[in-house]
């Protein structure tokens, strides 16, 4: 492990110093009381000081938030795999005192959930989507997430499950490839990340750093401090 390096610049907000043999040391600043319980599901590995350990990967916001997001499906979706990208999400997120806010509920296409779209998508499609959801249901304050079929080189034989959307005049939202399933069933909360502006972070072989904005998976296990931060920040997140 001589060679980790903290995922990301430091900042006066983060509690280490990297040295230049690749350690780590504690600053100056004692770290601050661990808020809440720490069920440090991911154990620091040989070499790295625990406290530090849990700091970075066992992070806790201080407040519960709930990340608000509205689900739809286009017509020619054929399967629903909604609640199990839910309850993936929600396995992680827990740990750090955030949580999904689903509408519906029950996470089920119903008739006011569908909208009217019988293509498969590709980039010509992606306002027209987003004007179909805002037109037929409302959704403020929350991130919209739609399933439907990817087409071309979003779909078929390609590995993209989900893509977050930014186009002119609106907040990101979220398409999920109803046609393509991946084993860690973590696309859902990828994307979430992505809308939240996390960006990839590519751990290769090193356990130090696997999270759940790694690609390409399957390796993507806990969330890192800085993203728990942003994800609790986002646009669509609200005290739970």
């Amino acid at each position: 492990m001589s060679n980790w390096r903290y995922p990301g610049p430091i900042t006066e907000e983060d509690p280490i110093l990297i040295l230049d043999t690749g350690t780590l040391a504690l600053t100056e600043n004692p770290l601050p009381e661990v808020v809440g319980a720490q069920l440090a599901k991911i154990k620091a590995p040989p070499g790295i000081n625990p406290r530090i350990w849990d700091e970075i990967h066992n992070y806790r916001y201080p407040s519960k938030r709930k990340l608000q997001c509205c689900l739809f499906w286009t017509s020619n979706t054929k399967k629903n795999s909604a609640k199990t990208y839910i309850n993936a999400a929600n396995s992680l997120l827990t740990d750090h005192n955030l949580i999904l806010d689903i509408c519906p509920e029950n996470a089920k296409k119903t008739t006011e959930r569908t909208i009217e779209f019988n293509e498969l998508v590709d980039i010509s499609h992606y306002e027209e989507l987003r004007n179909l959801v805002h037109r037929n249901h409302r959704h403020n304050g929350r991130i919209p997430i739609i399933f439907c079929r990817f087409a071309g080189s979003l779909g078929g034989e390609s590995h993209d499950t989900g893509m977050t959307i930014n186009i002119e005049h609106w907040l990101p939202f979220i398409l999920i490839n109803d046609d393509k399933e991946i084993m860690d069933n973590l696309t859902l909360l990828h994307e979430i990340g992505h809308a939240s502006n996390c960006e990839h972070v590519n751990s290769g072989n090193n356990a130090a750093v696997h999270n759940f904005m790694d690609y390409p998976p399957p390796k993507r296990v806990g969330i890192l401090k800085k993203q728990v931060i942003k994800l609790a920040r986002s646009y669509f997140a609200r005290e739970a």
